[in-house]
């Protein structure tokens, strides 16, 4: 396995938490990057020190914030560094009211950090990637950005342009030898609903009955993916709990 430069956004719980679990036991630079950077301290605490093979680089970025993205690759590039792999994994939800209940506020807040926030990391990445080298783009999107759901509008549509962005970003990156990914997961318990609801019952309910997919099952997929030969590339993963066939069709007990 051959050492890579890696970011990671929202690096500080869930499915971004998972993937930096499994990649700082490997010999890697990583750029962990999150909102709350304590949080990342404290996972990377309850790791024995000497499964830690990595160099690690923790800092404070709200990818929604334009200013903290520049901030920080302004200074990627004036130490000149080279990144292989970018996980575009920060993002949430806000709310279920449907579109006439809707506040612009919810909406503006999930497509600023879920989709311009992606697409704002990519742009800054880019140039600092290798061609022809097996770098890569790894996305994180959701199911929901392949099919809307009553109550899910703004987080649907925000899914919906990062899907459509990785896939552009596909074609223009063709030529260049850079590969982009599009993981899309069904339901995955980690503190989303939690987040999106905000209440502990409710964020519970939203599982009741059925076995959804751990943080760490969706980690392991985006880990396959970084590792893969650099003659592959991967166009989407999507990935569902054995009880789950599509946003509306959910098997519980």
């Amino acid at each position: 396995m051959s050492s890579k430069t890696i970011i990671i956004t929202g690096a500080s719980a869930g499915i971004g938490r998972a993937i930096g679990e499994m990649l700082v036991q490997d010999d890697h630079h990583l750029y962990l990057l999150a909102r709350r950077t304590d949080k990342i301290e404290a996972w990377i605490d309850q790791i024995p020190p000497s499964k830690i093979k990595a160099t690690v680089e923790i800092h404070q970025i709200d990818v929604s914030r334009q200013e903290d993205v520049d901030s920080f690759f302004d200074q990627l590039v004036s130490e000149g560094a080279s990144i292989n792999v970018l996980i575009n994994n920060a993002g949430f939800a806000a709310g279920k009211d449907p579109v006439k209940l809707a506040t612009m506020q919810d909406w503006q807040s999930m497509m600023q950090t879920n989709f311009f926030g992606a697409f704002w990391v990519a742009k800054r990445t880019l140039p600092l990637m290798p061609k022809h080298a097996g770098s890569r783009i790894i996305n994180v999107g959701s199911i929901a950005g392949l099919q809307g759901y009553p109550g899910g509008g703004g987080y649907c549509a925000s899914k919906f342009a990062l899907k459509a962005f990785s896939q552009t970003l596909r074609l223009e990156l063709l030529e260049d030898g850079i590969g982009v990914t599009s993981i899309e997961p069904g339901l995955v318990e980690t503190e989303f609903s939690m987040v999106r609801l905000g209440d502990e019952q409710k964020a519970k309910d939203v599982y009741q009955g059925m076995k959804p997919l751990t943080a760490k099952d969706i980690a392991s997929m985006i880990y396959f993916v970084t590792n893969l030969p650099e003659h592959v590339n991967v166009e989407s993963l999507v990935t569902m709990p054995m009880a789950q066939a599509s946003v509306f069709h959910v098997q519980r007990k």
